[in-house]
C-alpha cells in the first residue's frame, strides 16, 4: 500500500530555497495554512502554519477550508520561505488536486514524502529536478493563448513520470538531517 501512495498519490518534488521563491513569483493565489505533516505526528515544536498553497488564479482552498487558510501576498510567502529556510525546514513542492499546488515547509522529522523515501525506501515518494521552477511555469501557470486555458495536467503528469534515479545533494542533505529523527 505505501508503494502505491508514494507512486501514485505523494509524489513531492524538493527544491531549494531559491526555486521555492521563484514559484511564490510565478503564482497568482497564495494561501498560508497548517503543514499537514506536522499536524498529523506532532514530533516537533516548528511552527505549524508554514504550508504555502499555490494557484494560478485565486485560491480555491480558501474556500474549502476558510478557519485554516488566509490569503497571503507574494511578500508574506518569501518572508515565510525565508524564516522556514532558516529553521533548517525542508521545501518541498506537491500537487494536491487540479490546478492547486502546495510548497510545503516541513521538517526530516514528519516530512511524509521524505520518510517514506528515506525510511521506507519508497524512492518515488520524495524526487528531484533541476527543472522544477522552469516545467512550473511553462506548464502549470503559463495560460495557452489560443484556448485561455492553463494547462495545469500536464505539470504533474510529467514530472510525476520522472525517472529518479540520478543521486542529487539536495536529496542526500535531507537524508542526513533526517537520519536520527527518522528511526
Amino acid at each position: 500500500m505505501a508503494n502505491i501512495y508514494g507512486r501514485k498519490v505523494s509524489s513531492a518534488y524538493i527544491i531549494t530555497f531559491a526555486e521555492a521563491n521563484e514559484i511564490v513569483d510565478s503564482s497568482q493565489g497564495l494561501a498560508l495554512g497548517p503543514c499537514t505533516c506536522r499536524t498529523v505526528f506532532h514530533r516537533c515544536n516548528h511552527p505549524i502554519n508554514t504550508e504555502i498553497m499555490l494557484a494560478p488564479t485565486g485560491n480555491v482552498f480558501i474556500e474549502d477550508r476558510p478557519n485554516d487558510y488566509r490569503e497571503i501576498s507574494k511578500e508574506e510567502a518569501r518572508g515565510i520561505l525565508a524564516q522556514c529556510h532558516r529553521s533548517g525546514l525542508v521545501h518541498t513542492i506537491v500537487k494536491c488536486r487540479e490546478n492547486l499546488y502546495a510548497i510545503c515547509n516541513c521538517c526530516a522529522c514528519c516530512c511524509v514524502p521524505l520518510r517514506l523515501s528515506k525510511k521506507y525506501g519508497i524512492g518515488r515518494a520524495l524526487n528531484r529536478t533541476d527543472s522544477i521552477v522552469r516545467e512550473f511555469r511553462e506548464q502549470v501557470w503559463q495560460v495557452d493563448t489560443e484556448s485561455n486555458v492553463s494547462p495545469s495536467g500536464r505539470f504533474a503528469q510529467k514530472v510525476i513520470l520522472r525517472s529518479t534515479a540520478t543521486k542529487n545533494p539536495l536529496l542526500d542533505r535531507a537524508d542526513a538531517d533526517s537520519s536520527q529523527s527518522l528511526s
